[in-house]
């Protein structure tokens, strides 16, 4: 692991800046990488700047060059001066790309300055940093970002100049690519996890009166994901509900404290709105609304590509099903009864040839997923391929069960 500074440098002229940092300190410099460097109490390992042909040419050598001023501080360690191209095309774009990840290994600790160099460059410097975070565990421990676009200007020379401008610290903003990531995986599959996890971060440090309602909406999160992960349908309707009350109380406190979060309100109640228990419906059982509830799940699960999980619901649902419809009783968690109405439904006995024959079809695919594919019959074992189409047009059939 290595702490390392990484800039860019473009090929305009450049001239020396008072940078003033949120703690008050300024350094006058004619590189922000290099302000950064001498403001930190860090030695670092290495020092990497990227640099076009022209950028070398006309800041690089020489006795005012950045180089030598890199050198004088003392902390900058290897100097590490990378040539890139000028980022005309996405093929050159792509080149840069790898001239950064070839100069960062894993587990380094980086200090990003994305203050110079063409408009582009900053942001792909930016963007391909927070990518190594995931793909080579690094850690990004400062971005800095030199604003050139509200600092003071004077004439020198015959043109206008910045002469001292504020460095905003965007460190904070790179949770956003967390929460992007968080989101996706959430729409993707409906695991909240990561979510809560996030909402834990921004509950650190705060009053416990203001984190509290972040805590609680995590823990709820946490709830409602684990009920569904372990095929708990019941549970997760309670939890769903309880992170419906939960969202409401802490409204305020998300929007103050977890911004990224209170936009996601809504994605969050549509993703699990069928999952809640209803309300019984007039002239509706609550062993309907809960059988309702249990359809709409394996639903949720097979739209959310979690087969193993639709099918073992399915079978479940199949049988309460038949208890209700075909025998007519009020209680679908008794033991005993789930096994007299699971034979009829084998056997089929005391239901209809449209129940026994999705039971066959739920019956051998539930069994494949349980048994991992491990059969006797090595000649008669389907690939995951072809098992999850037969899934799919089973969970199918369960739309014109009688």
């Amino acid at each position: 692991m290595a702490t390392l500074a990484i800039g860019a440098i473009g090929a305009t002229p450049y001239t020396e800046v008072k940078y003033k940092f949120s703690d008050g300190e300024a350094i006058t410099s004619k590189y922000p990488i290099h302000a950064l460097i001498q403001r930190k109490s860090i030695k670092f390992d290495k020092t990497i700047v990227l640099l076009t042909d022209g950028a070398r040419e006309k800041h690089w050598d020489g006795d005012t060059g950045m180089q030598a001023a890199l050198k004088i501080t003392g902390k900058a360690g290897e100097i590490c001066d990378v040539s890139i191209k000028d980022g005309k095309n996405e093929g050159e774009l792509w080149i840069i790309f790898d001239a950064i990840v070839e100069n960062v290994s894993n587990g380094d600790e980086l200090y990003i300055d994305i203050t110079q160099g063409f408009r582009h460059l900053p942001v792909l410097l930016l963007i391909a940093c927070t990518y190594l975070r995931a793909a080579r565990n690094i850690t990004i421990k400062s971005i800095s970002y030199g604003a050139f676009e509200s600092g003071t200007k004077e004439q020198q020379n015959g043109r206008l100049v910045v002469t001292e401008c504020d460095v905003f610290e965007l460190l904070p903003y790179v949770a956003l690519f967390d929460w992007s990531n968080a989101t996706e995986a959430f729409q993707r599959s409906g695991d909240a996890g990561v979510l809560a996890e996030l909402l834990r971060t921004s509950a650190k440090g705060l009053h416990p009166n203001v984190s509290k309602p972040l805590n609680n909406v995590a823990q709820k999160l946490d709830n409602v994901t684990l009920a569904l992960e372990l095929a708990r349908p019941e549970e997760a309707s309670a939890e769903v509900k309880e992170l419906t009350k939960e969202l409401e109380i802490g409204q305020e406190s998300l929007k103050q404290y977890a911004k990224p979060f209170a936009l996601l309100n809504t994605l969050i109640s549509t993703t699990f709105e069928k999952i809640g228990l209803p309300q019984t419906r007039t002239g509706t059982s609550s062993l309907e609304s809960k059988l309702e509830t249990q359809r709409n799940l394996i639903k949720w699960y097979e739209s959310k590509k979690r087969l193993a999980l639709a099918v073992l619901l399915a079978r479940e649902w199949l049988v309460s099903e038949h208890m209700v419809v075909i025998k007519g009783v009020n209680k679908i968690d008794n033991y005993d009864d789930r096994e007299d109405a699971s034979y009829d439904l084998g056997n089929n006995q005391k239901t209809s040839p449209k129940m026994h024959n999705v039971w066959k079809k739920l019956h051998r695919v539930r069994n494949d997923i349980a048994h991992m594919g491990q059969t006797n019959q090595t000649n008669n074992r389907i690939t995951a391929r072809s098992l999850q189409s037969e899934i799919k047009a089973t969970l199918k059939m369960l739309d014109n069960v009688e």
